[in-house]
């Protein structure tokens, strides 16, 4: 006997017909008919009296109405005290980073560390890096992802990264043979850039500037798969920051030669209360991944 069955038996205990009970259970009256065939057939036993006059209960069904009521109520009981067991036990961790953070880690690297962490409730919030003053005054978070510093009392850095910043562009691009770019190599080049205001790129800029180069096309994060695109296939050349391992197929990264331009990654913990696990294995394993080349 399922519990499906069980709750269309006693529906129909209650409205008197199959065809109120279906209509309040929101399905046909065939499928409602059958269900309790199939529960007549799994128990052995009538349930009900069929005439003319509708359904009247054996004293079998007398019996399951009786006793089935109180099993529902024993099993909905249950339900709500494991639920609220889990609402007891479960964790909360919210987490706040900068829009096209994620496009520096594998596909798949949130998902399967919220697969592994199933006692954890996480939420996440994106924020563009210009607006990330206001964001992260407003938003109480345990975790907050920045690639500018901040100052926030009840935030602590826990971690910081500062990556060099890599010239990306298709591998048939003809800077491509060189093993690095100096920037007044890049005049005239068609170059990409990124539409969010970071301290990073802000550096990067002004020296491109001084060498008569401009970004002619800006381009957002989320574009991210058009951007790849321009780099592949019409020749255009952009800043990167990932890993090696990451840059996209049919392109090549070149170290820039002019002086050093890294692009920052900072992680900031709430100071405040005690870390969720989660939040700290979050952070291990973002640090494991951000050391990696």
């Amino acid at each position: 006997m399922e519990y499906r069955q069980l709750e269309y038996f006693l529906k129909i205990c209650e409205a008197g017909s199959i065809s109120r009970a279906a209509a309040k259970l929101y399905i046909s009256q065939q499928a409602l008919s059958k269900n309790i065939e199939n529960l007549e057939n799994s128990l052995g036993l009538p349930l009900f009296y069929r005439s003319p006059r509708g359904l009247t209960l054996t004293r079998y069904g007398e019996v399951l109405r009786s006793e089935g009521e109180h099993l529902l109520r024993r099993h909905d009981e249950i339900l709500s005290r494991l639920k609220s067991l889990q609402d007891e036990y479960m964790q909360t961790v919210s987490v706040a980073f900068y829009s096209g953070m994620l496009t520096q880690f594998p596909p798949d690297f949130l998902e399967n560390f919220i697969e592994r962490h199933k006692d954890t409730r996480f939420h996440f919030y994106s924020y563009y890096d210009n607006e990330h003053n206001r964001r992260h005054m407003n938003t109480d978070v345990d975790l907050f992802f920045s690639s500018n510093a901040i100052t926030r009392p009840d935030m602590d850095l826990l971690y910081e990264c500062h990556r060099p910043l890599y010239l990306l562009m298709g591998q048939d691009h003809p800077l491509a043979r060189q093993d690095g770019i100096r920037l007044s190599d890049l005049k005239g080049e068609y170059m990409l850039g990124i539409n969010a205001d970071y301290d990073s790129q802000d550096k990067l800029n002004q020296a491109l500037r001084q060498n008569g180069v401009v970004f002619q096309t800006l381009l957002s994060d989320a574009e991210q798969t058009f951007s790849y695109s321009l780099i592949r296939d019409f020749r255009a050349i952009a800043c990167f920051a990932g890993p090696s391992f990451l840059v996209p197929q049919g392109t090549v990264r070149r170290p820039i030669l002019d002086g050093e331009f890294t692009w920052n990654f900072y992680i900031y913990g709430r100071t405040t209360g005690r870390r969720p696990h989660a939040a700290s294995d979050l952070v291990e394993e973002i640090i494991r991944f951000r050391e990696m080349d």
